[in-house]
């Protein structure tokens, strides 16, 4: 049984603005090293339909229990893929996406992305990002734990990532 999240980000800029930032290799280059990454390889191809694949690769420290890194090592490879739909006409846009941790898909999270401008009066918060997304662990005995532990790193990952992108559009 997978265990399901929600992350939320808001942004004080146009939609548009913070797809164009999603899409930026520094932008993400940036927020990769913030959120402890290094060895970061980003891969961004755009299609005629107006849809992107994003994909950043990186690798991370193993924070991790001792009950798991003795499977993961000191550090864990990540692949995290975006399959971004085209723009509506307000520059919303919606994603699939996959994240893998280590070799293979041991242990993943996989969900879909909302982005869109919210018409909030508070500028502050005028696109909001949200992922519903669920992690799963394929190791007997111990993947409640590390979906768990998936979750709420993601988590934390997700809240350093939300003030990197407000201070990159200066928001």
């Amino acid at each position: 049984m997978a265990t399901e999240f929600d992350v939320e980000m808001t942004f004080g800029s146009s939609a548009e603005d913070v797809f164009e930032m999603l899409c930026d290799h520094e932008y993400q280059e940036l927020k990769c090293t913030e959120t402890g990454g290094s060895d970061i390889e980003v891969i961004a191809e755009f299609f005629d339909d107006d849809t992107v694949e994003l994909t950043m690769k990186r690798t991370v420290p193993a924070d991790v229990p001792s009950f798991a890194k003795s499977l993961v090592g000191e550090t864990i490879a990540v692949v995290e893929t975006y399959q971004w739909g085209p723009a509506g006409e307000d520059g919303s846009r919606t994603a699939e996406v996959l994240c893998t941790f280590g070799r293979g898909d041991t242990i993943t999270f996989s969900g879909q992305v909302t982005m869109s401008e919210n018409g909030s009066v508070d500028d502050s918060e005028r696109t909001v990002f949200q992922m519903r997304a669920a992690a799963k662990a394929k190791i007997p005995m111990m993947a409640g734990k590390i979906e768990k532990m998936v979750r709420d790193q993601t988590l934390r990952a997700a809240k350093k990532e939300n003030e990197v992108g407000r201070n990159w559009l200066g928001t």
